[in-house]
């Protein structure tokens, strides 16, 4: 049974096959260019009468594998990896295929270039549809450029067959391979959200929570942009936990976190610092906007039913507000972060208090 991924993990799964690609395809060119130059002192040793013609085409056909190589480098080309995958097939293709009647030394060698055409398929395409398409487009390039060169009966025959045959292999190794990558994957998604995500909530964890943050900071340095830091903590959490029980207790902090969740936008970062206590990172948000969100999250958070409990069991929240401050680190950050929900607490709980700007 296939993997299947959200849209943003699909996306980061193309990305990472795309750039393995990219780094194939650059030293796949560059060792075609080393082997038809291989094939030049091939020529002089069992085919000097035709070295001229010989050595033009396997010139030929280094030149552009050099030059296909510099253009995987080249950003705007990276788009385009099939055509590029493509064309190095068709310089191959058509640098073997200029061949005489008879199955002569020339033709073995054409064999040769085309097996190691096969195999660059076989090693660069990722998907059975792009091996698919990568191998028929051999196909097609050989079967129309062969009768122009003149190449034998027998060797068009043998070819044809050599390259159907290769094309089922790659297209089975293809979806293979992309089976494969996608299990891998999936584990470094789960292996990435065991190490990064709380396993009661599945918000950030401590550790995951401040490199975030931090990341966060360091842009808001750059581009002198506002950000902001809400902390939340459950009221009486201890009153709820005696009477209830832990399990409640587990129950109303998934009940926080997943409304945290719903209300806030994709860029803000919600995290567990531990036990009840949330925060949570608004980019691009200055003290006020940030007293909206937190005001709105705690009016949600009191109307919020924990539904896991078979009963109506309702809980409240204390929010602090504080905008980072020029010059300001994490550390002081999260310091008046707190101060601000102590104060929260200090002042009858269940409110939104800001953190003095001096």
């Amino acid at each position: 049974m296939d993997t299947v991924f959200s849209t943003e993990e699909e996306q980061r799964y193309a990305e990472r096959g795309s750039s393995e690609l990219h780094a194939k395809l650059r030293w796949t060119f560059l060792v075609a260019a080393t082997l038809f130059f291989v094939f030049m002192g091939l020529d002089y040793q069992f085919d000097p009468e035709k070295l001229g013609r010989n050595m033009a085409v396997r010139l030929l056909a280094v030149g552009a594998y050099l030059v296909l190589h510099l253009l995987a480098r080249w950003e705007p080309a990276r788009a385009r990896v099939e055509l590029l995958l493509l064309a190095g097939v068709g310089v191959g293709a058509a640098s073997v295929t200029r061949l005489s009647v008879g199955l002569r030394f020339g033709e073995l060698l054409a064999v040769g270039s085309l097996l190691l055409m096969v195999v660059m398929l076989a090693a660069l395409t990722t998907s059975p549809r792009q091996a698919l398409t990568s191998h028929a487009l051999l196909l097609a390039v050989v079967n129309v450029l062969g009768p122009v060169f003149g190449a034998s009966s027998l060797f068009f025959f043998a070819v044809n067959v050599f390259l159907l045959s290769g094309a089922t292999a790659g297209v089975i190794l293809a979806a293979l391979s992309e089976r494969l990558s996608r299990r891998a994957f999936r584990m470094e998604l789960d292996l990435e959200v065991l190490a990064t995500r709380d396993s009661l909530t599945g918000a950030h964890n401590r550790r995951s929570f401040l490199q975030q943050a931090e990341h966060e900071l360091d842009r808001a340095r750059r581009g002198t942009r506002p950000v902001s830091l809400l902390m939340l903590d459950i009221d009486r959490f201890k009153s709820i936990n005696d009477t209830h029980g832990h399990p409640v207790g587990d129950a109303v902090i998934r009940t926080l976190a997943s409304t945290c969740q719903s209300a806030l936008r994709s860029v803000d970062v919600l995290g567990r610092l531990g036990g009840e206590e949330f925060a949570i990172v608004l980019p691009e948000t200055g003290t006020e906007g940030a007293l909206r969100v937190a005001e709105r999250l705690r009016q949600s958070l009191a109307e919020a039913v924990v539904p896991e409990v078979g009963k109506a069991l309702s809980f409240t929240v204390s929010v602090g507000v504080a905008e980072r401050l020029p010059g300001e680190g994490l550390e002081q950050l999260l310091s008046r972060g707190d101060q601000a929900l102590y104060a929260a607490k200090n002042t009858g709980r269940n409110r939104v208090c800001a953190a003095a700007h001096g």
